[in-house]
C-alpha cells in the first residue's frame, strides 16, 4: 500500500484498510448538524428499452441477463457531481452499483452500495453482501478533477447498522445514526 499528499488529501494507492478503532461516538447534536446527503439527480428520460441500458453520456450498454443461474439486471438511478452516472446491478442475492465517469471516457467504478454523497465526498456500505460472518464496511472516496479516487475502507464494529449518514460541515467525517439511534463518526 502507498499512500500520497495530493491536493491536501491523504489518497491510498492500492488498498488501505482501518478498523473499526477510528469508530468514535457521536452526539445527537453533530449528527443533527451534519450535513444530508446530496441526492441523485434522476431525470424522467427513460434510458432503460426493453432488457437494456443505455448509460446516458456514455457509449455503455448494459444488458440484462434472466437466466436462473446468473440473474442480473440493471436500473439507472440517476447523476452525481454533475459527471458521474450511476447504475444499480441487482443480482438474485444482492446489488451492486456501478459508476461512470463521463468526463474521463466513461471510467467505471464498482461501489460496494449506494452512495451518500456531500462537497466532493462519498461513502458506500456494503450492505448487500454483509451477514453474520462479513463485517460491516465503509468506503470512502474522494472526488477530484482527475477521477474518483478510493480513499480508504473502513471496517465498523458488528453492531453499527447504518440508518441514516450525514457529514460534518466541511465533509472531513461522516457522521452515522445506527439502527439503535446511537451516533458515530469516522474521518475520511
Amino acid at each position: 500500500m502507498y499512500t500520497y499528499l495530493i491536493i491536501g488529501y491523504w489518497v491510498c494507492i492500492g488498498m488501505c484498510v482501518s478498523t473499526s478503532n477510528e469508530v468514535r461516538r457521536a452526539s445527537k447534536t453533530e449528527f443533527e448538524q451534519g450535513v444530508r446527503s446530496v441526492s441523485l439527480r434522476v431525470t424522467k428520460t427513460r434510458y432503460k428499452q426493453g432488457h437494456l441500458l443505455r448509460v446516458p453520456g456514455c457509449g455503455v450498454t448494459l444488458r440484462d441477463n434472466l437466466t436462473v443461474d446468473n440473474l442480473t439486471t440493471y436500473e439507472y438511478m440517476g447523476e452525481l457531481a454533475g459527471r458521474l452516472r450511476l447504475v444499480k446491478e441487482q443480482h438474485y442475492n444482492g446489488e451492486e452499483y456501478r459508476l461512470y465517469d463521463v468526463s474521463h471516457g466513461c471510467r467505471e467504478y464498482h461501489l460496494l452500495g449506494r452512495p451518500y454523497a456531500a462537497a466532493g465526498r462519498f461513502v458506500t456500505f456494503n450492505e448487500s453482501a454483509t451477514t453474520d460472518r462479513n463485517p460491516v464496511t465503509m468506503e470512502s472516496w474522494l472526488v477530484t478533477p482527475g477521477g474518483v479516487l478510493h480513499s480508504k475502507t473502513t471496517i465498523l464494529p458488528r453492531n453499527l447498522w447504518h440508518a441514516d449518514v450525514r457529514f460534518s460541515a466541511k465533509a472531513t467525517q461522516v457522521i452515522i445514526k445506527d439502527s439503535q439511534d446511537q451516533y458515530w463518526k469516522v474521518d475520511f
